[in-house]
């Protein structure tokens, strides 16, 4: 096992590999790897069923791509107590238009004027207490979390009229339907409730919300936040943090910004979704505590097909898919592309 030192008494140590090979050479490790299942290897499958010729459109509709980005970073506070832990999160909405990324693309220097056109960059940052803090108004780390993203999504509006949690209400409760809501669409049916001493379900109706985005608990009276549907208080433990939720919190932040920038086209410029392309970091679809808005962005998705049009990607850099497609890619010769289903089906 490997250790560090507190003031600098003993040499930082890592841990030792010297004794792997008994693991690997170990009889149940063996007997474990031979039941395993490799998948075959892109010489062993047949692709060529899955291959056309790549033809560029020549009316190509999109004229502006949006690009949303976000990560984070782990800080500790308190170098004499190490396992107090804030992590800052950054979100950037990057656009730009087509013709300018042109123009660049076939320049045989690039002006610097000419990449400031790429960088009108809408930033949103938020500071998240992980482990072993909390707020002075907040009792426990899990109070604290949920509030910190409770205002985080009050408070931004990427200066627009409106904010993340009104656009989060918007798409929650299909707004964007007006005179074709449901009774169904009016609510929100949240499989825990953050407040409830038993984790019992709870039914959010829009009817019922309160001004500041929040309901009143039915068993605490307490205060259920609008953003409490994400379901990340399921993931916070009081002992070891809240740093297992930092991947969903990003992915779904990444989703209400792009939710958020779709709103505010769909209200002043409807005909523009047809020309601007959404490209999301990682995979566009919802995992873990936040799988269930799959189904509301399913409807707005739909919504968009049949009223207007929407054009969104995600853009994966590294993973199972990354490492599929670079499997594949020395049988792709040029001007050629192969045909996926597995991201055309997230929404579907």
């Amino acid at each position: 096992m490997g250790y560090t030192s507190k003031n600098n008494r003993r040499p930082f140590e890592s841990a030792s590999k010297a004794s792997h090979h008994h693991i690997i050479n170990d009889a149940e490790v063996q007997a474990v790897m031979k039941r395993l299942e490799e998948p075959p290897q892109a010489d062993d499958v047949s692709v060529e069923q899955l291959i056309e010729d790549f033809e560029p459109s020549e009316n190509n509709p999109v004229e502006a791509i949006i690009a949303v980005d976000g990560g984070y970073t782990e800080v500790i506070l308190n170098k004499d107590f190490p396992s107090r832990t804030i992590h800052f999160l950054q979100f950037g909405a990057l656009f730009f238009k087509l013709e300018d990324l042109a123009e660049i693309d076939s320049s045989a220097f690039i002006d610097p004027k000419d990449m400031a056109k790429l960088k009108k960059i809408q930033r949103l940052k938020l500071a998240l207490p992980t482990r072993n803090l909390c707020f002075k108004d907040s009792r426990t780390l899990k109070d604290t979390v949920l509030k910190a993203i409770y205002e985080f999504c009050l408070n931004n509006d990427l200066d627009e009229d409106k904010t993340l949690i009104d656009t989060l209400a918007w798409f929650i409760f299909r707004k964007y339907k007006q005179g074709q809501i449901t009774e169904q669409d009016k609510c929100y049916y949240l499989a825990t409730n953050p407040l409830s001493p038993d984790g019992n379900q709870v039914r959010l109706l829009e009817a019922e919300m309160n001004i500041d985005y929040s309901f009143n608990c039915p068993e605490t009276g307490g205060k259920i936040y609008l953003t409490d549907i994400f379901r990340l208080h399921e993931v916070i433990d009081e002992e070891t943090g809240a740093a297992g939720i930092l991947g969903y919190l990003v992915n779904v932040i990444e989703h209400l910004i792009i939710i958020h920038l779709i709103r505010l086209l769909y209200n002043k410029q409807p005909e523009m979704l047809k020309k601007v392309l959404f490209i999301k970091d990682g995979s566009t679809g919802f995992f873990g505590q936040t799988a269930r808005l799959h189904v509301p962005m399913k409807d707005l998705v739909n919504w968009l097909f049949n009223k207007h049009n929407v054009l969104l990607a995600g853009l994966e850099k590294s993973g199972a898919f990354v490492d599929h497609a670079q499997n594949m890619q020395n049988q792709l010769q040029p001007g050629k592309a192969l045909i996926a289903f597995l991201g055309l089906m997230r929404y579907t």
